[in-house]
């Protein structure tokens, strides 16, 4: 068996403190939600590791769908519509200029 663990870091210059207040105490959901709450996404990096020691098509081939579904967007699927309709992702101006359009979330059949 052969495991390859890519899962998200924090950023390098996090530090534990950003999630204190004043008094040292920790901040309720500051390291859960809103800017200070990213890690560093390590799923490309291990796929891209996957593909180098396992696959047989090439990286090109094998990213090229999604780089198209990125570029010319994709009909909303029904089942992502109320994933897509959280509140939260209206509570941040970058979250609602990704999962809004003109103020309103996307509805299924829409372009993504």
């Amino acid at each position: 068996f052969h495991f390859l663990d890519y899962r998200e870091k924090a950023p390098a210059a996090a530090r534990v403190d950003i999630y204190w207040d004043k008094q040292g105490n920790v901040i309720p959901n500051l390291s859960t939600v809103g800017y200070k709450a990213v890690g560093v996404p390590g799923s490309v990096a291990g796929m891209v590791a996957a593909e180098k020691k396992w696959g047989k098509l090439g990286l090109q081939k094998v990213i090229l769908p999604a780089i198209r579904l990125a570029r010319d967007g994709f009909p909303l699927p029904r089942e992502y519509v109320h994933d897509f309709q959280n509140k939260r992702l209206a509570e941040f101006p970058e979250s609602r200029h990704i999962f809004q359009r003109d103020g309103n979330f996307y509805q299924a059949g829409e372009i993504f």
